[in-house]
């Protein structure tokens, strides 16, 4: 069962896809796609800053930096799309 924060193993499975760093990606395999998802989400539906992250989840500052990187590539934009939903709370309907 995932955690309030996080996303279930379906939500995951769909969303998995869209993202980078997959093996036969060009350019470098994500550590760990899933992590940043959980991270991302839980500053979307806390709406706490980046640096209030907890210490259970990744470094702030490198997960604000993938985030980014995420939105100028347009990749945020596809998981709203998937989900069905461009609400500011995170990808619920993934």
């Amino acid at each position: 069962m995932a955690k309030r924060y996080e996303l279930s193993d379906g939500q995951w499975a769909r969303a998995a896809s869209l993202l980078p760093g997959k093996a036969g990606d060009p350019g470098q395999t994500g550590s760990d796609n899933r992590v940043l998802m959980n991270d991302c989400l839980w500053v979307l539906r806390s709406s706490a800053h980046w640096r209030d992250l907890p210490e259970r989840y990744s470094k702030w500052k490198t997960m604000h930096e993938r985030f980014s990187r995420w939105c100028h590539a347009g990749i945020c934009q596809q998981l709203s799309r998937r989900a069905g939903r461009k609400r500011r709370s995170g990808w619920q309907g993934l």
